[in-house]
């Protein structure tokens, strides 16, 4: 007996109700190319916990992998919640140019 069954989770119609201010900080960084390493560098934060609240934004949002959550909230109404970034800390830890 073969399954052909394409169940998908359903997605929350609400997320960014449901995603801690911290989660969205975190999908604000990855929408903009931000590796998790260069995120946790950013926030002052360890690679771990970096991970924790991705993990939990994907399990929110009903997605599995950081190129999936951008998609859904770039194609989504949702992407009007995302804030700009500040343009100060908008370099990457490896950069030379970068200030500090």
């Amino acid at each position: 007996m073969r399954c052909t069954s394409t169940w998908k989770p359903e997605r929350p119609a609400q997320p960014a109700t449901l995603l801690s201010k911290r989660e969205e900080e975190i999908l604000r960084w990855v929408a903009a190319g931000k590796t998790n390493w260069e995120i946790s560098v950013i926030l002052k934060v360890s690679l771990n916990t970096v991970k924790f609240h991705l993990k939990n934004v994907f399990q929110k949002i009903g997605v599995e992998n950081r190129w999936s959550a951008i998609a859904y909230w770039q194609t989504g109404e949702q992407h009007r919640l995302l804030a700009p970034l500040p343009p100060s800390v908008d370099r990457s830890p490896s950069d030379p140019n970068r200030a500090g």
